[in-house]
């Protein structure tokens, strides 16, 4: 799996700059996970990983804010 912006990572807001980071590192891992097995993983399951990955730290971090608040 290769990855290639075209644009240049500078005109990128930090929340798809991270999306963008995040979604690289998923192919990466499972393109490790895949060729261990012989198997590939398409771009749909690549991005729905990504974006239930990005979704799931995002309730995390939400989490933790209101735990901070709370315990002070």
């Amino acid at each position: 799996i290769s990855v290639s912006l075209t644009f240049s990572s500078s005109c990128l807001r930090p929340v798809q700059r991270l999306k963008a980071a995040l979604h690289f590192t998923v192919g990466r891992l499972c393109e490790d996970i895949g060729g261990d097995g012989g198997k590939r993983f398409n771009k749909e399951v690549l991005a729905a990983i990504a974006e239930t990955t990005y979704r799931q730290c995002d309730i995390f971090a939400k989490d933790l804010e209101a735990f901070a608040r709370y315990s002070v």
